[in-house]
């Protein structure tokens, strides 16, 4: 596993399907920045953008209830 330098953002997105919609949030040296709720994936696009991230680590799972 790489490290990463102190005061890096690192993002991850639980991808919870139709009916949960998208959980994101923002890391910075361990500590919770800004966590996100939402079913529209633009908009957890843009909000990686917002923390400089072009590919956040991914969480999906198939069950949609």
């Amino acid at each position: 596993m790489k490290r990463r330098e102190l005061g890096s953002i690192v993002v991850g997105v639980d991808v919870g399907g139709p009916k949960k919609g998208f959980h994101a949030v923002a890391l910075q040296d361990g500590h919770s920045r800004e966590p996100l709720s939402t079913h529209i994936a633009e908009e957890v696009a843009a909000w990686c953008c917002l923390h400089n991230q072009q590919c956040p680590l991914v969480r999906s799972t198939r069950d949609d209830t």
